[in-house]
């Protein structure tokens, strides 16, 4: 047995604690899919703002050390989250490869999938359905950004399980691919 040496009492070993679990909860995915819907509806009401289309993470029409989102900016719902810093601390962020800009999840470059299941908590079915320009008959500009938003508030409220299905069932494409 060990001694503290200046009182000689027994010392004992340091109580082990739990650790907090880093597992992020369903609410806090919610949240997050909630405020991107919102970034994406004032987005689509900015003149100013970036140009949405959904087939693009990301492209800047010059080369710039830090992207805006201004006029001068193009990308998708996920690029929009990636270059606005919101989820950084969910670990989103963007990297350049030349004038496009991809995804990033802790700096490392990922597909839009795979950050949305990540940041957002969604299936991969899910997010091609929320994220895909396959899922939409329109995938630029305001009208398409506003679908988006639409469709996400859907999904949170759970509304969404028969379209995601007849989407599935009637374009099975984007869903098999991996």
């Amino acid at each position: 047995m060990l001694y503290d040496a200046v009182r000689w009492e027994p010392k004992l070993p340091p109580v082990k604690t739990k650790k907090k679990s880093k597992q992020t909860s369903e609410a806090t995915y919610k949240r997050r899919l909630l405020k991107l819907a919102d970034m994406l509806e004032r987005d689509a009401k900015n003149a100013k703002g970036m140009k949405f289309d959904l087939g693009v993470i990301g492209v800047v029409g010059d080369i710039v050390s830090k992207v805006k989102l201004d006029c001068n900016t193009t990308g998708c719902a996920i690029g929009l989250a990636a270059i606005s810093g919101q989820f950084q601390k969910a670990g989103l962020s963007y990297k350049f490869v030349g004038p496009w800009i991809d995804a990033a999840m802790h700096g490392r470059r990922t597909t839009y999938e795979s950050a949305a299941k990540r940041v957002f908590g969604v299936s991969r079915e899910e997010a091609v359905y929320l994220f895909s320009p396959q899922s939409y008959p329109v995938y630029e500009g305001a009208q398409a950004e506003l679908a988006v938003a639409k469709r996400i508030r859907q999904v949170v409220a759970g509304k969404h399980a028969l379209e995601l299905q007849a989407l599935i069932t009637n374009n099975p494409e984007p869903f098999l691919q991996m």
